[in-house]
């Protein structure tokens, strides 16, 4: 320990500095004495020190506070303050039109995070005692050069301050901004001792407040741990960390391991197998983001300390009232439809169907919810994209209807609000949102998530009680006030804090901590995740009006000042455990590296010790975590592990779904395809067997609003079959499609009825696609149309007579009948080959049959096979050689492939049985090449497709 006096006068100041080998927790409570007063850097600290202090059983007053609470405590404001959006608020409408215009800020949203810079801006200020008119003074005679823009950008948020400052104190209030500062310090204690525990920088407010506390009788002592302290007079200031003179004087150096992952994932799965090896007590994760990230989930609480208290936004007041605004958001500007991929992400969530929930006779509630997604699915299957009131007036989707009917009264209501009392009015209300329905038990029971609520709720209402805003038409667009409100509720939420009570008392080994909350603790083992430049250290901030340089020469902190502290909050942690684990990973595209104080670390140990530093690049898989931890097996070397891998050799047959022909085939040993489905039974029995024959088609749940190749057939299909519909029917002559085809302007009118028409009003983008649509696409399918006409039929038909068959709508009696195209011999059984399809159009003639389907895209010969086969051959209604087919591409009408001869039906006949034969014998493979396999990816476990070299 070596200790330091900066004197003045009788009044002495000291500077204890404590070597690392020594335990900072047991030196605090040494310092707690009946007129001590201790001061943390953080709150968390403060109160950790508290409830250890309590455990003696000693109620003698103490004073533990945090710097925040050390402010708070000496420096009062004389008005009420301004907080949160109340202050926010009211610098918006202090801002005039011009100063908005200058600040790209049009409307309230913009002003939230420019606003937040605006005051951190002024209040760093009043933290190292700057004044405004000092600031001016240095500007003015040319000590602090700036340029033009940063001129004008200065005097424009002065004036924005002054007349800030001129708007609250009319209405009574203040701000941190004005009151904070050395004059207003008011000491409360007299000859006390006052003990500053392991603070690394200080500010000059938290300079000024030490003078005050010294002028008014009492005796400070600044504690640090490994850190000396420079003083010349009244000056002082904590040294730079020396990493190299700390670690020459540990007495017991710590192991130090650094392992590098790919990814953060890995890293965590890296760190479990590791604890799985080591016995561990006093043990702490050092990682700020880890209850935010999916990787958190894997450690279970009965060895992990989660925290009892988490974010107002995980409760479901707050998931509730963000769904209300983003329907309402949504269908605004869908003029009333509501997109089907946000009811389906809500419709994912338990907690909001258990809101709608209404039982019903015997419905249960997991029946509900599987109604719901069933219902859901049926409209995903129709190509629909959005929802309304309308559509469940002929739908039949009654489950469905309710919640949809339900969330929209929700959404309406919150729409109409004027004014924070009406919005007020429509939380808890029974005729709208009801809490008691809306809270999960555990909710209820365990947490303090109502009086939360209530107490924000109650601080939020004061904005209208307090008068600071007379009408928020000033603020918002009055066709809008209800979306803004709920919104502004919503960010004045975002802060709360929920606690809870867990049911049983765990005793978990390892802590969750980060950085700011360990200053002042020591672990025997100590990991550290998110070692990556840009988390430890942490990233500089964006530049708000002065840069690095000159924020250094006014004296406000830079962020050299920032990674220097976080540089000495790591290396004490670090040196002060037995043992310590560091994880880092490495993405090259998204310019991620390890930490620099890793490379610090390791250049240091590579000279001095270097048998105490282990690195390894390391790859580990979920499974074989839990299977270490279950079956309790000695872990392997991991260096040369694949991600996911499997210790065997995957079998040949592993890909293959057995066959089962008595199982697959009960009705009459019959298989049934369609066009497509047959086309894939040919590509890909194993995908074949799993979407077409089992029926588990994947769901497109994110569905987008755009135009994609299904809904652009869906239009295509629906405008030449109702275009062509009106010639449906037998013509003496080739004159009564001039009518039509002849007639352009028609022709683009048919095609914006189509994009109108009730069965496309819930499939087309309600945004600029569906200006495409209408004004582009229109034109463009109609000359396809034309094309189509000019430069193929009129030359098939002219002189002619001839029928029109176009594609309809729904599916005749006589289309949904199968055809029987082979047969197949296997197992002392016959199992039959039945087919059907549903061509585009079909025009017959004497002694000729000619097929047309319509592409956008790529095509496939076998599909006009077998609209071949199913329409004429099979039945013998027309010969071979009087039947031809051809593909139209309509987005390309120079694009057209005809010619389907006997040979190639001869031998796609022949390939159809074969590859049948070959399923009931051996299986559903992936007999495919690596082109069709890609939908693979979505049903199966594609690593090991790709280990086996079929996905690359």
């Amino acid at each position: 320990m070596t200790t330091s006096d900066l004197k003045k006068g009788e009044k002495v100041m000291k500077f204890i500095n404590y070597p690392l080998s020594e335990n900072l927790d047991t030196i605090v409570q040494e310092l707690a004495k009946p007129d001590s007063i201790l001061i943390f850097p953080t709150l968390s600290a403060a109160k950790r020190a508290s409830r250890e202090y309590l455990t003696n059983w000693d109620l003698s007053w103490r004073g533990f506070y945090s710097m925040e609470e050390l402010r708070s405590a000496l420096i009062l404001p004389k008005q009420p303050l301004l907080t949160d959006e109340k202050r926010l608020l009211c610098l918006f409408m202090v801002m005039e039109e011009s100063e908005r215009e200058s600040f790209h800020i049009y409307n309230y949203g913009d002003i939230v995070d420019w606003g937040k810079r605006f005051f951190d801006f002024f209040e760093e200020f009043c933290e190292e005692c700057i004044a405004l008119s000092d600031l001016e003074e240095m500007a003015n005679s040319g000590a602090f050069p700036m340029q033009e823009w940063q001129e004008i950008y200065l005097q424009k948020i002065l004036n924005i301050r002054s007349n800030y400052q001129k708007y609250i104190n009319a209405l009574g209030f203040s701000d941190t901004i004005f009151y904070l500062n050395a004059d207003n310090i008011s000491v409360p204690w007299q000859n006390c001792d006052i003990y500053y525990i392991n603070q690394y920088y200080y500010s000059g407010l938290e300079k000024q407040q030490i003078k005050a506390l010294e002028d008014s009788g009492n005796r400070v002592t600044i504690i640090t741990h490994g850190l000396e302290t420079e003083s010349n007079g009244e000056n002082w200031k904590i040294k730079d960390f020396n990493l190299q003179e700390s670690w020459n004087s540990l007495k017991k150096k710590p192991s130090i391991e650094i392992r590098e992952t790919d990814n953060e994932t890995q890293m965590a799965l890296s760190f479990l197998s590791w604890n799985l090896e080591q016995d561990c007590h006093n043990c702490a994760i050092i990682d700020s983001t880890f209850h935010l990230k999916s990787y958190s989930h894997y450690f279970p609480e009965e060895h992990f300390a989660k925290p009892d208290s988490y974010s107002f936004c995980e409760g479901t007041i707050y998931k509730m009232l963000s769904a209300i605004a983003t329907g309402l958001k949504a269908t605004k500007d869908t003029n009333g439809y509501l997109p089907i991929k946000i009811l389906a992400n809500y419709i994912s969530e338990d907690w909001f169907c258990h809101y709608f929930y209404a039982e019903q006779g015997n419905l249960k509630l997991d029946d509900y919810i599987s109604q719901l997604r069933l219902e859901l699915g049926f409209l995903i299957n129709w190509d629909y994209l959005y929802v309304d009131y309308a559509l469940f007036l002929t739908a039949d989707l009654p489950t469905l209807k309710s919640l949809v009917w339900e969330y929209y009264n929700l959404i309406n209501a919150f729409s109409k609000v004027q004014n924070l009392k009406e919005l007020c009015n429509l939380i808890d209300s029974p005729n709208c949102l009801q809490l008691n329905n809306l809270l999960e038990d555990n909710e209820k029971l365990y947490t303090d998530i109502l009086p939360v609520f209530w107490e924000r709720m109650a601080n939020f209402m004061a904005i209208e009680n307090l008068g600071l805003v007379n009408s928020w038409k000033q603020i918002f667009a009055e066709d809008s006030i209800g979306l803004n409100l709920l919104d502004l509720l919503l960010n004045f939420l975002k802060t709360g804090k929920i606690s809870y009570q867990r049911n049983e008392a765990l005793t978990p080994e390892w802590e969750i901590s980060n950085l700011l909350d360990a200053r002042n603790r020591s672990f025997s083992t100590v990991a550290f995740f998110q070692m990556i430049e840009g988390i430890i250290p942490s990233s500089p901030t964006p530049v708000w009006l002065f840069n690095e340089s000159q924020r250094a020469k006014l004296g406000l902190k830079t962020f050299n000042d920032i990674r220097n502290w976080e540089r000495y909050y790591f290396c004490r942690l670090l040196l002060c455990s037995e043992r310590a684990i560091c994880f880092s990973y490495v993405n090259q595209e998204r310019d991620i590296s390890p930490s620099s104080f890793l490379g610090e670390l390791e250049e240091l140990l590579k000279n001095e010790e270097p048998d105490l530093l282990k690195k390894r690049k390391v790859l580990v898989s979920l499974p074989d975590v839990y299977s270490w931890e279950l079956l309790n097996k000695t872990i392997p070397e991991l260096e040369d592990q694949e991600v996911c891998n499997i210790n065997k050799d995957l079998p040949e047959d592993f890909f293959i779904i057995p066959s089962d022909p008595i199982a697959d085939f009960p009705m009459n040993n019959q298989i049934n395809f369609s066009a497509s489905a047959l086309i894939q039974f040919l590509k890909n029995p194993f995908l074949w067997f799993v979407e077409n024959k089992s029926k588990l088609s994947i769901q497109n749940w994110e569905a987008e609003e755009t135009i994609s190749y299904k809904l652009f057939g869906n239009i295509m299909h629906t405008y030449f079959s109702s275009t062509l519909g009106e010639l449906k029917g037998i013509h003496e002559s080739h004159t009564i499609l001039e009518t039509l085809f002849g007639n352009s302007k028609k022709l683009e009118e048919q095609l914006k009825n189509v994009i109108a028409s009730e069965k496309m009003i819930y499939q087309i983008p309600k945004n600029y696609n569906a200006v495409f649509l209408g004004e582009i696409l229109a034109k463009k399918l109609s000359e396809s149309l034309f094309f189509f006409y000019q430069d193929w039929l009129k030359k098939q038909v002219e002189g002619r007579k001839f029928i029109l068959i176009p594609e309809e709508d729904k599916i005749s009696r006589a289309e949904m009948k199968h055809k029987q195209l082979g047969k197949v011999n296997w197992g002392n059984k016959e199992y039959i080959i039945g087919i059907r399809g549903k061509a585009d159009l079909r025009i017959e003639m004497e002694n000729k049959a000619l097929i047309v389907d319509f592409k956008t895209g790529s095509h496939d010969y076998r599909q006009l096979c077998i609209y071949e086969w199913y329409y004429y051959l099979l039945d013998d209604v027309s010969a071979p050689n009087d039947v031809s087919s051809i593909f139209w591409n309509i987005l390309d009408p120079t694009d057209k492939v005809e010619g389907v001869n006997e040979e190639k039906r001869n031998k796609l006949k022949q390939q159809i049985l074969d590859n049948l034969e070959f399923c009931l014998a051996n299986g559903y493979s992936t007999i495919t090449k690596a082109t069709d396999r890609q939908r693979l990816q979505n049903i199966t476990r594609a690593d090991l497709i790709s280990r086996k070299g079929g996905l690359k």
